[in-house]
């Protein structure tokens, strides 16, 4: 048998020695994933920049925001209110931030800003995150019986795959708490036990990045994931009393933290009252959780369909296409009850792959809450769920590494996928010149596969199994490991002192309060370095303020502009405007400071 001969306990010992020592070499050099180097280009330090890779402009929901506000938690000693702010803003939003009040019980992640320079300690913050997303999966893996180095590869092609990668430095903290869950869950302990560990660990992973939507895909992939392989479980009171304690443990530490700011953020235009209807992604980001690389240009990141390279992101490998070639159909279907397994997680697979791609009706939306944010954040979990499937025919050995099945999959998968892009470049109307030329990657990329075919036709047959799945996982790392920059984080805290700094440090000094009017600047990036700035990023919109400003403005546009999430910028417009769903742009004019009054009399002629 392929799956016993190896040596599965020394094979997790190795990976999680591995694994911790990465994010401890990680930490030593002090790097992050950030895209800050962005803004150190445009304050005049690019060589403070990354030290690998390139900033990405599309992250700028982190450095444009998270960072920033990482930032202006530090320079406020921790404080919840932002008294470096133009606006005095609360700093609890949905991101963690190191705020020194009693969420800090249910924030380990943050835990290191109070005991080591911010630097090592927003390392420590991303480095905690990338060892727990791979050690994680892997024991998850292991838990529901997959053999260990099948494992292995399985989180290392989770971790880079597109959906990952591009949402690293905003989803992280969720996608890398929920394997931990989902493993206290499985393990053979007291029920009592689970209920005290729940009613900590569901607290720490909610506030780790409060994004409802998200988490409401995780508990539906979750029950799934539960049917499949542990259906007892729905079935024991004890463990749905740990579930329950987990659920209302949450409920009250959301309340108690947020109790004030949940009405606000339930009101606004956006997010509170988006409607978010099924269908809205597009076929080809659906097929790239089969076909990897379909959507992307692995040259540059740039994507081929759909509105920004990070909504096309999925969890996506050529693992279910190998295991479509190499399965024994006639032992499976004998296998009663991986058939059943497989059933209930492909039946939610395309559940969910349905809602991503149909245009269902919207009462279903409405009574399942799946209408609260964009179809597109279903894709983790569908394709979480498709490897699931594929990991339950190897878990139980139904597979056979024959030349003309590897053969198989070479054409079907990597092949068929290098064809298909090329095709959909040439659809697009790119000559057939710069398709060939745009897809370079992807055909260096297919010859690893083809290579590894030919080998596997003169190795033991022990051996063809992972040799072609480690060889699936390094063509998603080599695919994706380069979307993220390595940032040092000393220069995020430590700015550096450049000619452009000294500017505006100079402007904010003549300015009455120390207020920057600055058109230059996006998000929170100016707040983020130390400035008053009124070009900001509002994570709850403050319309008393904004109506000081504009007191004659229409009521009902005044509400459809300020009451929402979103960047406010500053430009020579006569009245405010909304660029899309987040951007809010205000006239300069009426925050310039007058300089120079005098008072008139007027008589009668």
């Amino acid at each position: 048998m392929i799956m016993s001969r190896l040596p599965g306990d020394r094979i997790t010992r190795w990976f999680l020695v591995a694994v911790a020592l990465g994010g401890i070499i990680y930490v030593c050099f002090g790097l992050t994933p950030s895209s800050y180097g962005l803004v150190l280009v445009q304050i005049g330090a690019p060589e403070a920049g990354p030290v690998a890779g390139s900033a990405r402009m599309i992250r700028a929901d982190e450095w444009a925001i998270a960072t920033p506000f990482f930032q202006a938690a530090v320079r406020n000693r921790f404080q919840r209110l932002n008294q470096t702010s133009f606006y005095r803003e609360d700093l609890r939003n949905f991101y963690a931030l190191p705020l020194a009040d009693w969420s800090l019980v249910f924030k380990p992640e943050i835990w290191a800003f109070f005991l080591v320079p911010p630097a090592t300690a927003f390392s420590i913050y991303y480095a905690l995150f990338m060892c727990g997303f791979l050690a994680g999966y892997q024991l998850l893996f292991l838990r529901l019986g997959v053999p260990a180095w099948l494992a292995v590869a399985t989180a290392v092609m989770m971790y880079f795959s597109g959906l990952t990668q591009f949402w690293w430095t905003t989803f992280a903290p969720l996608i890398s708490g929920l394997p931990w869950i989902l493993l206290i869950l499985l393990a053979s302990v007291s029920w009592w036990k689970k209920a005290i560990v729940f009613a900590w660990a569901f607290p720490a992973l909610v506030l780790s990045f409060t994004y409802p939507m998200l988490l409401l895909t995780f508990g539906w992939g979750s029950l799934i994931l539960i049917l499949a392989f542990r259906r007892p479980l729905l079935r024991s009171p004890g463990d749905i009393a740990a579930i329950a304690s987990g659920v209302l443990a949450t409920a009250v530490a959301l309340y108690a933290y947020y109790g004030d700011l949940i009405p606000i953020m339930r009101n606004t235009v956006y997010p509170g009252h988006r409607i978010s209807p099924s269908g809205g992604t597009p076929i080809l980001v659906v097929l790239s959780q089969i076909f990897p690389f379909l959507t992307v240009s692995l040259s540059d990141y740039k994507n081929l369909t759909g509105e920004n390279v990070c909504e096309i992101g999925a969890v996506g490998a050529f693992l279910p296409l190998l295991t479509l070639c190499l399965t024994r159909y006639r032992s499976l279907r004998d296998d009663l009850r991986t058939r059943n397994t497989l059933l209930i997680l492909l039946a939610g697979f395309a559940v969910f792959t349905l809602w991503e791609l149909a245009p269902l009706p919207a009462w279903i939306g409405r009574i399942l809450f799946w209408n609260a944010g964009a179809s597109q954040r279903w894709l983790f979990t569908s394709g979480f769920l498709l490897t699931l499937a594929s990991l339950s025919i190897w878990s139980r050995n139904l597979i056979s590494v024959q030349p003309f099945r590897i053969t198989l999959f070479v054409l079907i998968g990597p092949v068929a996928s290098l064809l298909l892009k090329i095709a959909w470049l040439t659809h697009k109307g790119e000559p057939a010149e710069a398709a060939f030329s745009e897809s370079l990657d992807d055909i260096l990329l297919c010859g690893l596969p083809v290579a590894a075919g030919l080998a596997a036709w003169y190795i033991p047959a022990v051996a063809r199994a992972p040799l072609l799945v480690i060889t699936i996982a390094l063509m998603n790392v080599y695919a994706f490991a380069g979307f993220n920059p390595l940032q040092p984080a000393g220069p995020i805290f430590e700015v550096p002192d450049t000619p452009i700094v000294r500017m505006l440090r100079k402007e904010a000094a003549a300015s009455p309060n120390g207020v920057l009017v600055d058109t230059s600047f996006l998000g929170a990036t100016l707040n983020g370095l130390g400035f008053r700035s009124v070009a900001h990023a509002q994570m709850a919109p403050n319309l008393a303020l904004f109506r000081q400003y504009f007191p004659a403005m229409d009521r009902e546009r005044f509400n459809l502009i300020f009451n929402r999430y979103g960047y406010i910028g500053l430009k020579q417009n006569a009245v405010p405007e909304l660029r899309g769903a987040v951007v809010i742009e205000m006239p300069m004019e009426a925050f310039v400071p007058v300089r120079n009054v005098r008072r008139m009399v007027l008589a009668p002629a």
